[in-house]
């Protein structure tokens, strides 16, 4: 989303701590500005602002015909309180920030945005932009909307050039529906994330052609999907505790996926429907997988003879494994 040259042009420091003060300089970590609004208003056209540790107060940003990466400096850990933006006719990426409460994100057509390593712990809204890309990021008991990427759809114009791009982003707790892709008329490629636990619909989509690949929608108090006069293609992925509703105008592809429950006509072809739903518990640590529960049918039901001894790395298996779980070896 924003070219390597953007983040090589010109950088500024800005630390929320004693030795910030807008009247420094802003070039080197000794010389900080206070505050990241006056960080924006001294780039001209473009350049990366570089936040120190401290917790920020309040932000509220606008800009206009800029080309900026707003980012964590080199073993900082910013916090930011909320974040209000205003997008005009610019691209924007952050970086690494963890915002503690609301964030409100809004860009016109001509604008693009990316979220690339950030942690948000309040609702997040993020509306407008010609594209816009969500990468590594989470929302933990809080929801995030995403809407108009690519313009606002309307009934029978949805296009699918996936103007909006969620990938390896995970949800968990949220009061509300987990996840929202509403009226983008670019569409939307989803792929690699999780969605639990919400207090409604885990992923909700509407108005918005969609793609989902490789993602996990489950154990949420409502539908785990949940989509109205869109069209979706959804592959490889375990959608349990609801499976799906699909309300008026959607058209669904579906194939490869594992589904908790459901008749077979609703589904499509190489689906597996099963029953009763799988039973998914947060396992903890660093990396909060997931794992089924000690109850779950799906425990050690694994036939060594179909699985052919090894997984898909070639890894010899030496115990019996659960019903549906392949072992692969991953960096991250």
């Amino acid at each position: 989303m924003l070219p390597a040259a953007y983040e090589s042009a010109p950088v500024l420091y800005v630390s929320p701590g004693r030795i910030g003060d807008d009247k420094n300089t802003g070039t080197t970590t000794q010389l900080p500005l206070k505050t990241i609004a006056a960080a924006v208003a001294k780039i001209d056209r473009e350049g990366t602002i570089q936040l120190l540790d401290g917790l920020y107060p309040d932000q509220k940003l606008k800009l206009a015909g800029k080309q900026l990466t707003i980012k964590a400096a080199t073993d900082s850990h910013p916090r930011l309180t909320s974040l209000t933006i205003e997008v005009t006719d610019s691209t924007i990426g952050l970086r690494s920030l963890e915002v503690r409460g609301e964030t409100d994100f809004k860009a016109d057509g001509k604008s693009a945005w990316s979220l690339r390593d950030c942690i948000f712990g309040g609702s997040s809204r993020f509306e407008g932009g010609k594209s816009a890309a969500l990468e590594d990021s989470r929302w933990s008991r809080a929801a995030a909307v995403i809407r108009e990427i690519g313009g606002k759809s309307g009934t029978g114009r949805l296009k699918n050039s996936s103007a909006l791009r969620i990938e390896r982003c995970w949800s968990v707790d949220s009061p509300a529906a987990g996840i929202s892709v509403l009226d983008c008329a670019g569409g939307a490629s989803i792929g690699n994330c999780l969605v639990a636990r919400a207090s409604r619909e885990g992923l909700s989509i509407e108005r918005t052609s969609a793609k989902i690949d490789f993602s996990t929608l489950a154990d949420n108090g409502g539908f785990a999907l949940s989509a109205l006069r869109s069209s979706v293609k959804i592959r490889n992925s375990i959608v349990a505790s609801g499976s799906r509703r699909l309300r008026q105008g959607t058209a669904i592809d579906s194939q490869f996926n594992l589904y908790s429950s459901g008749e077979p006509a609703e589904y499509g072809v190489n689906d597996l429907i099963g029953e009763p739903k799988f039973g998914l518990a947060l396992a903890g640590g660093d990396l909060e997988k997931y794992r089924p529960l000690s109850a779950s049918p799906a425990r050690g039901a694994a036939d060594p003879a179909a699985s052919g001894g090894m997984d898909l790395t070639r890894y010899l298996w030496n115990a019996r494994h659960d019903l549906g779980c392949i072992q692969v070896s991953r960096t991250r």
